[in-house]
Formats: structure tokens, sequence, C-alpha cells
């Protein structure tokens, strides 16, 4: 869906990405093989778990980002233009509860016979 609301091509369950200039190769794997797809930068990428290994932050890294200063950038200053959203939200409700469930109590000859009228009457069975 963002691809499609961004107007860029989609290139999915990359297991490796490769950029040659203008363009995005991956590679992905199918039930038949490996896929080679390419297509035209900018793009929207989405990878499988095992792309890469996760980078853990060194304790050092920790202490040096807490001093770091976080700069806030507008709109203007990274170029953007804000425009009509291309969605707009009429209403948010809450969900509905679901009803309780009913408790069927076996007395150790009856408790099947029990669950089979309640299914029955809901006609799963």
């Amino acid at each position: 869906m963002l691809a499609e609301l961004l107007h860029l091509p989609q290139l999915t369950f990359a297991k490796v990405v490769e950029v040659n200039g203008s363009t995005v190769a991956v590679h992905r794997q199918t039930e038949d093989g490996y896929q080679l797809v390419e297509a035209a930068l900018p793009a929207l990428v989405t990878v499988t778990a095992g792309i890469a290994e996760p980078r853990y932050a060194s304790l050092k890294g920790i202490m040096a980002a807490r001093s770091k200063e976080v700069k806030q950038l507008s709109l203007a200053e990274l170029g953007v233009e804000r425009g009509q959203p291309a969605e707009t939200v009429v209403a948010v409700a809450d969900a509905d509860t679901r009803a309780a469930g009913e408790i069927v109590e076996d007395d150790g000859s009856s408790g099947v016979e029990k669950i089979m009228a309640v299914l029955a009457a809901a006609r799963v069975v």
C-alpha cells in the first residue's frame, strides 16, 4: 500500500539487494528457486529476516548518544511541501465487545452430550 501511495516500484522478500547507479536489483527465494527482480530508483524494498545480522550498540556508543543534540528540522528545511492528505479519517469507534461464552459443566457422564447440543444449536455439527 505504501508503494502504491508513493507511486514507487515495490520489490519484496529480498534476500540480496544490489544498487547499481539508478537501478536496484533484488534476489528473492521462491518455491521454484531464486528470482532476480530489477527496478528503477527510488523504490520500496522489503527484506527477509535473514538479510543481515543485527548490530547491537556498545556501551561506549550508548553513552556517547546521550550527549548528542537532537536536531529538529522543519518541512521546508527538508524540501517537503505540505499537500492535501490522501485519506481522511471520518470516524473512530471501539470494536464490539465479545459476548461471554457458555460454561458447560461436566458431571462425569453428560458433558459430551451437552457440548454436542450446543454445537448442534450453533449448526457447527
